[in-house]
C-alpha cells in the first residue's frame, strides 16, 4: 500500500499537484513506520520524498529535520559510505547553502563528494554536480583559492559527464576567470600593502 501511495504521489508531483501529493506521502510514511519499523531504509526514503516536496515549496525549515532523520537511518542501516547517505548529505547541504550557511554546508558536500568518488569514480554526474556546488559555495564565501580548485575539477570532470551546451558548462569559464581575477586582485593588494608598510 505504501509503495502504491508513493507511486501515485510521484505522478501528482509531476503534475504539480503538491497539496494532494503531500498527504499521500505522509500516509505512506506512517504505514512504513508501523509495518517496517522506524529505522528501515524505506522509512528514510519516505522521509526523503516528503522533504523533496517541501523543498520544492521553499519550506526548508520543515524539510531539514526530515532529511536529518533520514540521514541517521541511512548511516545506521546502510553504512556511512553508502550512495544514499551521500544523496542525503547533499540534500541537507543544499538547504543550508540556500540559507547562506556555507560553512555548515561545505563539509557535508565534501563528505558526499568523497563517498561518491569512492563508489562511482570521478566522472559520475553526482560528483560533477558536487564539484560545481562546492566551488560556487567557496566562491560566495570569498575563499577564491578553494573555489578555483573545485571549479577547475568540475571543468575537467564534466567533459564526459555533462553536455557541452549545458548552462553550467558554459558558466564555468566565467566563474574560473572571475575567481582567478579575485585572487590576482587580492595578491596585488597584499603586495601594495607590503610595500607601503616597508616589507
Amino acid at each position: 500500500v505504501a509503495q502504491s501511495l508513493n507511486n501515485i504521489a510521484k505522478l501528482l508531483l509531476s503534475q504539480g499537484k503538491y497539496g494532494i501529493a503531500l498527504p499521500l506521502l505522509q500516509r505512506a510514511l506512517v504505514i512504513r513506520e508501523r509495518v517496517l519499523g522506524a529505522d528501515h531504509p524505506d522509512v528514510a526514503q519516505s522521509l526523503n520524498n516528503i522533504a523533496k516536496l517541501l523543498l520544492s515549496q521553499g519550506k526548508y525549515g520543515i524539510a531539514l529535520p526530515l532529511l536529518q532523520r533520514a540521514l541517521v537511518i541511512r548511516e545506521r542501516v546502510l553504512g556511512a559510505d553508502h550512495p544514499e547517505v551521500a544523496t542525503t548529505l547533499k540534500n541537507i547541504a543544499d538547504i543550508l547553502g540556500s540559507q547562506g550557511k556555507y560553512k555548515e554546508a561545505i563539509p557535508l558536500f565534501q563528505r558526499a563528494l568523497d563517498i561518491n568518488e569512492r563508489v562511482f569514480g570521478i566522472d559520475h554526474p553526482d560528483i560533477v554536480n558536487n564539484l560545481w556546488c562546492t566551488g560556487m559555495w567557496y566562491h560566495h564565501q570569498g575563499d577564491y583559492l578553494r573555489a578555483l580548485s573545485y571549479l577547475i575539477r568540475y571543468f575537467h570532470s564534466s567533459k564526459n559527464a555533462v553536455d557541452p551546451r549545458h548552462p553550467k558548462r558554459l558558466l564555468v569559464h566565467q566563474y574560473i576567470a572571475g575567481t582567478a581575477n579575485h585572487l590576482l586582485h587580492a595578491h596585488r593588494v597584499r603586495g601594495m600593502n607590503g610595500r607601503m608598510n616597508g616589507e
